[in-house]
């Protein structure tokens, strides 16, 4: 029997052959001008993403830098893509940071000077006939809740001594720096404020040093490196894009800018029954130290170091109130006295006088604006009464 011959092909069907080695009619293989197309909607669709997270991202820039508060821009933007004069802090070859003398806040009330100090500008070298006094410590003597420095403690003493106590003489410097343990203002004290030539030296510490003492026992040393690293800006590949910074911050896989996340190993997880047992084992031994070599330092300078305990308020609902700051307090107030009376040293025992009043208080270790000019007018009573002003 004959094979029957195929039947012969349209020439006008473009249809591939039937059979072995035809292809699929809808396959991009048998069809160039479909493969083609797909390929062309695959780049079309990559670059509308590209395009469009590029404009996200000139607009977040934009938005960023040219249209937010203050507040947001320091929240969501990188540290060095902030102006100078937006940034608190820069860093310090041995003190890890300090007050950034450019810092300028956008209404004008708040500033740093070019010496590193918060307030308006001034001379280092004493002007003739003037009296100094240099207020030294943390958050709570720069008057961090308060965001005029003229209504700072320090400048409202100054103010007071004026105006109330006659000594127009009198000029009162804020070398407070937020964050500051004893160590910092220690090593703060030799490096700056002595070139200040300062007649009286008031010190107010205690909280920060209660945090250096909850670490782990084995990471508690003499030079403050359990609690205290580097000034670090850790930032990741993801950073270098703003959209995926913004999102990071706001999700928590990109470092914010806090002061406390550049330079501390704090660990704020640990439970209170773990800080009490970091509490115990790790005495006030240093906090006494630095202490003490204040007061040497202001002995041989024949410069009276006032030594103010520590006044809190424990209904505020915060740190404050907890067991381990609480019993920390208590200890550091000793230790206060104690060193001023070793070394002959000027007490004022200000948490026996400071109102617990929450009207005075933005939290449980900060005065308000109210505050402040209480702490002032009870700090300006002490050095008038005890007669450590010299002259007049």
């Amino acid at each position: 029997m004959t094979a029957k011959s195929p039947a012969p092909r349209d020439p006008r069907d473009v249809s591939p052959p039937s059979g072995a080695g035809a292809h699929d009619p809808a396959s991009s293989e048998g069809n160039p001008r479909r493969g083609g197309s797909r390929r062309l909607g695959l780049a079309v669709s990559v670059a509308t993403l590209v395009v469009g997270f590029l404009v996200l991202e000139v607009g977040a820039r934009v938005v960023l830098v040219h249209f937010s508060s203050r507040d947001v821009m320091a929240k969501y933007l990188r540290a060095h893509d902030l102006p100078a004069h937006a940034l608190r802090y820069e860093s310090h070859p041995y003190l890890c940071y300090a007050l950034n003398p450019a810092f300028r806040s956008d209404d004008g009330r708040d500033r740093h000077n070019a010496l590193g100090l918060r307030g308006d500008e001034m001379t280092e070298a004493k002007p003739e006939g003037k009296v100094r006094i240099a207020c030294i410590g943390g958050s709570t003597t720069y008057t961090a809740e308060v965001d005029d420095w003229r209504a700072s403690y320090p400048a409202q003493l100054e103010a007071v001594l004026r105006e109330t106590h006659g000594r127009d003489d009198v000029e009162v410097l804020n070398c407070g720096v937020p964050g500051y343990t004893s160590w910092e203002s220690m090593l703060n004290l030799e490096l700056r404020v002595w070139s200040l030539d300062p007649d009286v030296v008031i010190v107010y510490h205690a909280t920060n040093d209660v945090h250096a003492r909850l670490v782990p026992p084995e990471t508690y040393r003499r030079d403050n490196s359990g609690y205290r690293h580097a000034w670090t800006q850790r930032l990741g590949w993801w950073d270098r894009s703003m959209v995926l910074h913004v999102l990071g911050v706001q999700y928590g896989f990109s470092q914010r800018n806090r002061l406390r996340d550049w330079v501390n190993r704090l660990d704020a997880r640990a439970p209170e029954s773990m800080r009490l047992a970091w509490l115990d084992a790790n005495p006030p031994v240093y906090f006494r130290a630095n202490l003490a070599a204040m007061a040497t330092a202001s002995q041989s300078r024949e410069v009276p170091l006032v030594v103010a305990s520590w006044a809190y308020v424990d209904t505020m609902n915060d740190y404050a109130a907890t067991a381990p700051y609480v019993r920390g307090y208590r200890e550091h107030n000793e230790v206060l006295r104690e060193v001023a009376e070793e070394y002959g040293q000027p007490y004022f025992d200000f948490a026996a006088v400071m109102p617990r009043d929450e009207s005075f208080w933005a939290d449980g270790r900060h005065n308000n604006e109210a505050g402040a000019r209480k702490k002032a007018e009870l700090f300006a009573s002490f050095l008038v009464d005890e007669g450590v002003l010299p002259g007049r």
